[in-house]
């Protein structure tokens, strides 16, 4: 693929998020890797921390055909996929006190930011139905996860 046809494909409104998304996903699976590191997370998950490093070009790939082809609410169904990813790795990795906030901070205000109030309306249910759903394929115990 040429330079020019690279960097027309990145200045689509579809793509513009790519970098955004490629870093905040790394940084969760770091955060992960890292919680696993200190013991705080199982080391069964570390498929998560590899899932967190693919996803953000295949939502983009998905996003684009999305956008191509239907060209209707392609954006507010990637913000949905982010917030039922953002729900799901939270849980996988036992809900941390410090970083929940923070990321659900992070993807409600880029909500309000790109779409405006009615992202409220997509965004957090779609972390609460994410994290009962892993709570109810899980079935964690109180204290399944390790602590230090």
């Amino acid at each position: 693929m040429s330079e020019n046809t690279t960097g027309s494909l990145l200045r689509q409104p579809v793509c513009r998020n790519y970098p955004l998304r490629f870093l905040s996903y790394s940084l969760v699976g770091l955060a992960i890797a890292f919680g696993m590191y200190l013991g705080s997370i199982p080391e069964d998950r570390f498929i998560f921390v590899v899932y967190c490093i693919a996803y953000p070009h295949v939502a983009t790939l998905v996003l684009f055909f999305l956008k191509r082809y239907t060209n209707r609410n392609a954006l507010m169904l990637s913000h949905m996929a982010d917030a039922l990813n953002l729900g799901a790795l939270l849980t996988i990795s036992c809900l941390p006190l410090l970083e929940t906030p923070l990321f659900v901070t992070m993807l409600i205000s880029t909500g309000l930011i790109r779409f405006g109030t009615r992202s409220l309306l997509y965004s957090v249910p779609s972390i609460l139905a994410a994290i009962g759903l892993i709570h109810y394929l899980y079935q964690p115990k109180p204290w399944s996860c390790p602590r230090k």
